[in-house]
């Protein structure tokens, strides 16, 4: 990790010195125009010159953004700003590491493909109408993290990694060992108890389905005309949430049927009330990693977001990058 920090600052030094010496024949005249005024204006610098950018498609083509800007519209996407700022400094330092975990050189800077980072991001017009008259605060509490962050990046065996995060457990982080697709980019999560998520308001969650429009979404997931509703099998980890829906022989996995019928959570149950079908869910995201609420707990408590990210991911070291 150290040569990688070592090799990134001498390319940042010898970037420096070209874009300093490219400057200077550049402003030259204008400087020279001052000096003849009497030095009454002064020259206004950019606010900062990044070399690590988002590259987003766009209709008209690329559209480059440097990532400490990109970072504003993620926060805002992905965390409530009323939380404890340790809470706020965790959450900046994982999307941080998100977005370089997928970095790539292209001229000389990190270039990192917005797809990658599934569209978890609010453009600056989107920021406006979210915000309303809470804009210039709110965009000034995130700039203070990512500040008070700068640089900062989850490190294991001297990778950036991509950790996980979400809002709300069902009281327990789950174990990525059962599930084989996971395990390996995973390896340094472990299944943690949240005791105070279960005390959210949010904890618990209700949908309502007309039997005929379950039936129907069912059918398709499986991609079968039809199906027997008293055959639903729920296969659950050992944190309770479900991996498997099995009908028939066919499977579903818990996320797909999640996302399929907008549950809150994977941790669910399901309940036939005349030609309805409730279904119930306790927490809110994937249930992998970082749970926010807890975290947000804890930080209450005099937690710092060093221990917070060390608290829900092992074996990681927090460095600058």
């Amino acid at each position: 990790m150290n040569s990688l920090r070592a090799n990134r600052t001498k390319r940042r030094t010898v970037g420096k010195y070209f874009l300093a010496v490219l400057l200077f024949f550049l402003l030259f005249p204008y400087l020279i125009s001052l000096i003849k005024k009497g030095g009454k204006e002064e020259v206004v610098a950019a606010e900062y010159i990044s070399d690590t950018w988002i590259e987003a498609d766009r209709l008209w083509g690329k559209e480059r953004i440097p990532l400490e800007e990109y970072l504003v519209g993620m926060m805002a996407a992905t965390v409530p700003l009323d939380y404890e700022e340790e809470t706020l400094k965790a959450q900046a330092v994982m999307l941080r590491s998100w977005c370089y975990s997928l970095a790539k050189k292209q001229q000389g800077v990190d270039m990192i493909p917005a797809a990658g980072l599934e569209g978890i991001w609010l453009s600056e017009d989107q920021l406006r109408r979210v915000w309303g008259e809470n804009y210039e605060a709110n965009r000034e509490t995130i700039q203070k993290i990512l500040k008070e962050t700068e640089g900062m990046v989850l490190i294991r065996q001297e990778q950036i990694i991509a950790p996980p995060f979400f809002r709300l457990s069902n009281g327990n982080t789950r174990a990525v060992e059962e599930y084989q697709t996971h395990v390996e980019k995973w390896a340094y999560l472990q299944s943690l108890s949240c005791p105070q998520d279960v005390e959210s308001e949010e904890y618990l969650s209700r949908v309502e389905v007309p039997k005929k429009k379950f039936e129907k979404k069912v059918g398709e997931l499986l991609e079968v005309s039809s199906w027997k509703l008293d055959k639903i099998i729920l296969h659950r980890d050992r944190t309770d949430y479900v991996k498997v829906v099995e009908i028939s022989g066919k499977r579903i996995p818990g996320e797909e049927f999640r996302h399929a019928f907008g549950l809150a959570s994977s941790c669910f149950t399901l309940e036939k009330q005349n030609d309805i079908i409730v279904i119930k869910t306790r927490g809110i995201g994937h249930g992998f990693g970082f749970s926010q609420y807890q975290a947000n707990e804890l930080a209450k408590q005099g937690q710092t977001y060093r221990q917070l990210l060390e608290y829900f991911f092992s074996e990681i070291s927090i460095e600058r990058f």
